[in-house]
């Protein structure tokens, strides 16, 4: 056919890779752009199909889509991954057109393909350059609150803690002009690498700017995310041969930790509140700090604002689940306070409870927490959701004595919120308070369980669990992080439930971070476990409470 060999005559001279093939697949001709493109010589082309160059990458799908439309008489144009006789890839934009007989049906396909793959390689490096830092290869700060955007909304959404580490050299500045910025780039790349070798395949670590670095560690608790800092500043601390004709070079940092949703509810306020404690632990030459708060100006601001936080809708509650070891299932929520403050953010109970208890406004602070929560077990009941939930009461509210008269009335107008009402108290408050644990009687006698907080850590005998009403102990966090590293807490942990078992109390383990605790603590005959690895403290509406939907 003329044409034919006209149209060959002509792709022997054109740049871009031509093959043609029969209607079923067989290739007929390629011209020398394919050879030197493919590695293929012509003669081992010719009478093959075009799967020799086939990479593996793109799916089945991909290539029933190319045969349905070129069977159809129509062109068909794709970017295609090849791999070339060598093995090498490479990307080619390729257009195949059918070539159709008198009757409209294909008898032929030539196939034009030029190589992309320059241009793949410079999109791929502009993509990565968005997001990555150019020197470290590590993300940079839109890399890294994008990526940790994503980890806070499913954090929040599984009920998981996110902590955030602020990581600054303190002598970065003298070696960058003591050495050049040359030897300080590789300083800053040695770290990175350094940092990335410290966390886990689920952490990123960012270049937030100059020698400054954040790492994100998703599932962290803040205690476990100290650790981690202490091992990076031990890392990052060790002599680097960064050059051969430069001396060795020592680098010293201050790292700040912060979390979510203890410190923060953001990523851009934790970041922030562990750039601060960084600051802090670089004045203290402290090495790694947990963000501290309030400093004694902001403890100033939070007496005057207090007595106003209830009025102005800024305490909220925030629960937490309470596990049954044996059957794995949720059978209790503790309320936990939050003060979200217009200007420090969210504050935890630790930091004004204090305050509170100073000005007596915890009193009306532990009536409304009290009245709340009867409302939302109200509402549990309401939604056919059988959840208790526990409350903590000062001692000072209890020996004030009013709490109780409050409790009759809940029980008057609805008793059978107080069976799922449980009251916690601190075990080293009550011992100081003989009112308090009068309270405590009279809250039993009217159907509210009592739980006994912090057992163990400094006051407690077999005398005061005599005369302290008490329902469930719950056993100290400090013990349960020493499951599998200090016998001595393991041994403590057995007798508080053989304790138990003889006053008939129910034992709760606090500060459950790991399975591994989780099981031991199960094989211990531990009734009722309680921690971030169960469950971080969450808002009714993350709960799904509101919709009445079950866990």
């Amino acid at each position: 056919m003329r044409f034919q060999l006209d149209a060959f005559t002509l792709f022997q001279y054109l740049p871009d890779r031509v093959t043609v093939t029969d209607r079923d697949g067989v290739i007929l001709y390629v011209n020398p752009a394919f050879e030197e493109m493919t590695g293929y010589s012509a003669a081992e082309a010719v009478g093959s199909k075009p799967s020799i160059v086939k990479s593996g990458y793109h799916p089945p799908q991909f290539y029933q889509e190319l045969w349905e439309t070129i069977l159809a008489g129509r062109p068909f144009r794709a970017e295609v991954m090849n791999r070339k006789k060598s093995g090498e890839l490479y990307y080619e934009d390729q257009l195949i057109v059918p070539i159709l007989d008198e009757q409209e049906r294909p008898v032929l396909f030539i196939s034009f393909s030029r190589d992309i793959t320059q241009r793949k390689a410079l999109d791929a490096r502009v993509r990565f350059l968005v997001d990555h830092d150019p020197l470290t290869g590590q993300l940079n700060r839109r890399g890294l609150l994008s990526w940790s955007e994503r980890v806070f909304r499913e954090a929040r959404a599984a009920g998981r803690p996110v902590s955030v580490l602020f990581i600054d050299f303190d002598n970065f500045r003298t070696i960058n002009e003591g050495y050049g910025h040359q030897l300080g780039d590789r300083v800053l790349i040695t770290a990175s690498q350094r940092i990335q070798a410290c966390i886990g395949q689920d952490d990123a670590c960012g270049r937030w700017g100059g020698d400054e670095f954040v790492v994100v560690l998703p599932g962290t608790s803040p205690g476990g995310a100290e650790v981690t800092a202490r091992t990076i500043q031990s890392r990052l601390e060790e002599p680097a041969e960064v050059h051969p004709a430069v001396p060795t070079v020592y680098l010293r940092a201050s790292i700040g930790v912060a979390a979510f949703p203890d410190d923060g509810q953001s990523v851009e306020e934790v970041i922030r509140l562990a750039e601060r404690a960084m600051f802090a632990a670089k004045e203290r030459a402290q090495g790694v700090r947990r963000v501290d708060r309030p400093s004694t100006l902001e403890r100033t601001r939070l007496l005057v604002d207090l007595p106003n936080a209830l009025q102005q809708g800024q305490i909220e509650l925030h629960y937490q689940p309470t596990l049954d070891l044996r059957s794995r299932r949720v059978i209790r929520y503790e309320a936990l306070m939050r003060w979200r403050h217009p200007q420090f953010g969210m504050i935890l109970p630790g930091e004004f409870i204090a305050l509170a208890e100073e000005t007596r406004d915890i009193i009306a602070i532990d009536h409304w927490v009290l009245q709340k929560a009867v409302d939302d077990i109200l509402s549990l009941i309401e939604n056919h959701l059988a959840y208790d939930i526990a409350v903590n009461l000062s001692a000072r509210t209890l020996g004030e004595g009013s709490i109780v008269g409050l409790v009759e009335e809940i029980a008057a107008a609805s008793p059978e919120a107080l069976t799922r009402l449980v009251v916690e108290v601190t075990e080293s408050s009550l011992v100081r308070m003989d009112a308090a644990r009068h309270s405590l009687e009279s809250l039993r006698r009217l159907g509210v369980r009592v739980a006994l907080d912090d057992f163990g850590t400094g006051y407690s005998s077999m005398a005061y669990l005599e005369e302290i009403p008490a329902d469930i102990i719950k056993i100290d966090r400090r013990f349960t992080s020493g499951i599998g590293v200090r016998r001595g807490s393991e041994a403590i942990i057995r007798a508080i439930i053989a304790l138990c078992r003889e006053f008939g109390c129910r034992a709760l383990a606090e500060g459950i971070e790991t399975q591994d605790q989780l099981e031991w603590l199960t094989a211990a005959g531990c009734h009722e476990g309680q921690g971030y690895w169960i469950g971080m403290p969450s808002s009714k509406k993350d709960l799904g409470w509101a919709s009445g939907s079950r866990e």
